[in-house]
């Protein structure tokens, strides 16, 4: 399963790549870490797109990502918590009046908990999922598209609190 989720990243990337002038794809593995570490992408002017790929899995501690534009303004991201760290997962967008939080709340019959969230407003455009089973792997992916976005800088933060787990992000821009 957790293959299956990096899979669709490296799908989704291969599909991006040949719209995208920049791209940026990065892979992180954690071995119980406690640590920040910024992924900048430079965006030129007139981009009309500039989208952002998250993928995480974690056994067991806080996964956070944290997009930011130009301006140091949150632009969005999601957090991860293991089931030992009363498993949650929550997903934020600015730029418009989404935001959404929740916690893994909806059972199947494989002890495991799931939900997903999707919205669109003022140009950007958001889907997130997170799952969670009773062994205290959770995993979590979002995806958000920015039409027109600020040129200059923009980071990902990625922060981790005692994680056992990884990530794989992917952000492109296309003109």
């Amino acid at each position: 399963m957790k293959n299956v989720l990096f899979l669709f990243l490296v799908f989704f990337s291969s599909s991006i790549v040949g719209q995208s002038n920049s791209e940026v794809a990065k892979q992180f593995k954690f071995d119980n870490e406690t640590a920040e570490e910024e992924v900048t992408i430079v965006v030129e002017p007139n981009t009309k797109f500039l989208s952002f790929q998250f993928q995480g899995q974690i056994e067991s501690g806080e996964l956070k990502i944290t997009i930011k534009d130009p301006k140091n303004k949150k632009e969005g991201g999601f957090q991860l918590k293991s089931k030992s760290s009363k498993t949650t997962s929550s997903m934020s967008s600015s730029g418009g009046t989404s935001s959404s939080s929740s916690s893994t709340n909806s059972s199947t019959s494989s002890n495991s908990n799931s939900n997903s969230n999707s919205n669109s407003s003022d140009g950007h455009t958001y889907s997130f999922s997170s799952t969670s089973s009773d062994n205290g792997k959770t995993s979590g992916s979002m995806n958000k598209q920015i039409e027109n976005p600020l040129a200059g800088e923009w980071k990902v933060v990625i922060q981790t609190l005692k994680v056992n787990g990884k990530a794989a992000l992917i952000i492109g821009q296309s003109k």
